[in-house]
Parts: structure tokens; C-alpha cells; sequence
């Protein structure tokens, strides 16, 4: 069976500035140590709080949206590794990071090797990865590079931003490239890294994996999608009918599409009504998500939904700073555990994601920089319809931690 798959990258570029009984739940084997402790899953939770609050803010703004709360966790959470003081305080807050500090990194540890399991080819596989890269004799603190390396896998690489920072610019960028799978192929643009920056660094994701049931090609037509009550547009939707978790739950339809592992889900949250989408959007919160995904139940479901590709990209400094951690956007950031020689701080965020559904599964990439400059199975009855005709959220979630690897909503079958 031909596979899809998915890939995100994300980079951070710092230096100093001034500014029960499922029928469809096969065994785990061979996917890496069931978490015991439960402190992974807590930054499990953390994640998706996290991952809504950030939607709060790009559901207000028009069109398509999809990005990764995990990839920005990641990288956020190596970053607060060196974080002081209430810059901290302002990280952890805006993270959701809800247990001891000197818990968090191997924490975060465990959850990447529980995801990725084994490192053997499996139905699904994802491969987290991260690097960091610092400019030759920066003065990095000891400790901080041993608590990168012991729980992020993350070992210092050097290259010269000061003489030439655009050689180390492409550097980055064929390493993002490589690890998301050629989807994302140049994160950083030419002048966001100058001879100012004293270090990058960088998180990347890569899933692969098929769909448990696949679309048969056959069954896939041209048919509606209606953008609002008098506005629809031209989409091509893939029909199937199998068991799916599936739940009504008054003013919204939810679908789970588990890919050939068991454990991860494209899972569809559709609004009853067309125009039905930001009432959703507003009342979206953790206990409401959670709430909501508890409802599925196997059922027999003519699923048809639409195939298609994604590419965004943001800026993130604006949300994150507005989310509560304007401290590391300032000349007064406190990353003194990364650097006591000199000043850091953040200059600019930016995020790109690409997600691509089709009759055999979902490929996706994203890639994050922030750039820091020098301070200064049931009986068989008729199958229930869900439509994916009209706009709706999704997100892709690992359903042993309950982790959202990716986050959305598609809306626009023209958008570009």
C-alpha cells in the first residue's frame, strides 16, 4: 500500500537584540514504553491548551489555518530551558507547562520517544528531531547545552553567522528541508539571519502514514462545497464507508479517521449548520474538545470528504507575544541561563505548514524560526452521512496521549 505522509521542522533563531472494547483499536506493539508517571501527559494537556489559545487568535482572522502547537512546544520548551525570571514565568504561563521545572525537559523526553516508539518501520512512523547552532565561541552556559543534548537529543553545531550568515542560513534550511521530507524548503528567507545572530534553534517532525481505511480512487467525484449559505465553490471529495468513531453531538457531527497505527486520527469537527463554523470556533476549549472527542462511538459512516492541500505560513511573534509572553520580545528578556555573557532576546517569529489529504492518507510539513538578534466494529445498519461539504475544524491527534500534533480548519477549496 502506497503511504502518505506528514513533516514539520521548527527553528529557532536566537541571538541578542533589543526588540475499552474499540472494535478499532489494534495493539501497540513495538510502539515504544507506555508512559507511567504521568507527567508527559501533562505536557500532553498543556499542548492542546496551548494549541486553542493560539487558535483563538488565527480563527479570527479570514480564510484556511493549519500549524503545529507541538512543534512550537518543543521548540518554546528548549528555548524556556534558558529562560530567567519572569521571562520564564511568562513561557511556562503561555505553554501551559503545569509541573516542577526541573521536570519539564525529561518530560518532554518521554513523550517524543512514546510517539516515536521503537525507531522500526511501523504503519506509521514519526521521527522527532532536534539541532542547535551557535556561532563559533559563543559563550554558551555548560549546563544549559548537557540539558539540550540529555533531553531534546540536541547537540551544539557551529557555523559563522558574523562573517557569513547567509552560508549558515542555507545550512539551516536543507536541515528543515531534509527533516520535513522536501515539503518545506526554505524556512528562512534571505536577512533573517544577519551577523548579528549568535544561535539557531531547531525542532522537526516527521510522520508518515496511511490511512487504516483507505478512499478508493474510484469513488472520488467533483462535487460542492459551500463556503457559506450562498457562496460554494468546486471540491473533489472522496466517499468511503466503513466503521469510523463517530459522534453527534448536537450542533456539531465529529469523525475519526485513524491512520494503519491505531493511535493517530484525522479527526473532523463539522458544524450541523453551514455558516455553523465560528459559533464552534468561539466556544472551543479544552474541556469542550475533550468533552466533545469522548462522545465518539464506532459506527457504520459513509464519510465523504474533501481531498486537499494546505500551505500557510505566519508570523508568530504578534500571537505569542499577545498570548503572554511579551517579556522574550523585549530588551529586558532574561535568557541569562543560556548565555550570561550577553543580552538575548527575541526579534521575530515566523511559522510555515503545509497538510495535503488524499484517498491514502496525509502528508504535512511545518517549520517554525524565531530570529534573536544582538541587544544592543457494531450490527450493520444503513450508514449515517456525514458531509464534509461546508467549512470545518480538524486536527491530527495521537489518541494514547491525546496529543493534537496538528491543528486547522479548511474552508476555502480556492484559496491558493
Amino acid at each position: 500500500m502506497k503511504s502518505a505522509s506528514f513533516a514539520l521542522g521548527v527553528v529557532f533563531l536566537l541571538s541578542c537584540d533589543a526588540r475499552g472494547g474499540d472494535p478499532l483499536k489494534p495493539a501497540l506493539e513495538g510502539r515504544g514504553p507506555h508512559i507511567g508517571d504521568g507527567e508527559p501527559i501533562k505536557v500532553a494537556k498543556g499542548n492542546n491548551a496551548f494549541a486553542l489559545d493560539l487558535y483563538s487568535r488565527l480563527g479570527k482572522k479570514h480564510g484556511n489555518v493549519v500549524y503545529s502547537p507541538y512543534s512550537l512546544s518543543v521548540a518554546l520548551a528548549m528555548l524556556h530551558e534558558g529562560a530567567s525570571g519572569e521571562t520564564g514565568e511568562q513561557i511556562a504561563k503561555t505553554l501551559h507547562l503545569m509541573m516542577a521545572r526541573d521536570r519539564l525537559p525529561e518530560s518532554f523526553a518521554k513523550l517524543a520517544r512514546d510517539l516515536q516508539g521503537d525507531g522500526e518501520e511501523h504503519a506509521v512512523k514519526l521521527v522527532v528531531a532536534n539541532a542547535l547552532w551557535g556561532q563559533k565561541g559563543y559563550p554558551f552556559v555548560a549546563e544549559y547545552l548537557r540539558s539540550l543534548e540529555r533531553s531534546f537529543q540536541s547537540s551544539l553545531k557551529e557555523v559563522d553567522f558574523a562573517s557569513d550568515p547567509d552560508r549558515a542560513r542555507m545550512t539551516i534550511n536543507r536541515w528543515v528541508e531534509e527533516q520535513t521530507n522536501h515539503k518545506i524548503r526554505e524556512l528562512l528567507k534571505t536577512g533573517q539571519v544577519r551577523r548579528s545572530t549568535q544561535f539557531v534553534l531547531a525542532n522537526a517532525i516527521y510522520f508518515k502514514g496511511a490511512w487504516l481505511h483507505p478512499f478508493s480512487d474510484s469513488n472520488t467525484r467533483i462535487g460542492e462545497f459551500f463556503m457559506t449559505a450562498e457562496d460554494k465553490a468546486r471540491a473533489t471529495m472522496m466517499r468511503g464507508t466503513n466503521i469510523y468513531r463517530y459522534a453527534d453531538a448536537g450542533d456539531v457531527e465529529l469523525l475519526d479517521l485513524k491512520y494503519a497505527d491505531g493511535r493517530t486520527s484525522f479527526i473532523i469537527v463539522l458544524p450541523k449548520k453551514i455558516d455553523g463554523l465560528a459559533e464552534v470556533e468561539r466556544g472551543l476549549t479544552p474541556a469542550r474538545l475533550e468533552g466533545l472527542l469522548k462522545k465518539m462511538k464506532p459506527r457504520r459512516v459513509e464519510a465523504v470528504i474533501p481531498r486537499f492541500k494546505l500551505h500557510q505560513g505566519m508570523n508568530a511573534a504578534v500571537e505569542l507575544s499577545g498570548m503572554g509572553m511579551p517579556l522574550a520580545f523585549s530588551e529586558k528578556a532574561d535568557f541569562s541561563g543560556i548565555a550570561r555573557a550577553k543580552k538575548l532576546s527575541i526579534g521575530s517569529l515566523v511559522h510555515q505548514a503545509y497538510l495535503s489529504l488524499d484517498e491514502k492518507g496525509t502528508e504535512a510539513a511545518a517549520a517554525t524560526a524565531i530570529v534573536v538578534e544582538r541587544v544592543g466494529k457494531p450490527a450493520k445498519t444503513e450508514p449515517i452521512l456525514f458531509r464534509a461539504n461546508h467549512p470545518f475544524l480538524f486536527l491530527i491527534r495521537d489518541s494514547r496521549t491525546e496529543l493534537i500534533l496538528f491543528l486547522g480548519r479548511f474552508v476555502d477549496p480556492e484559496a491558493p
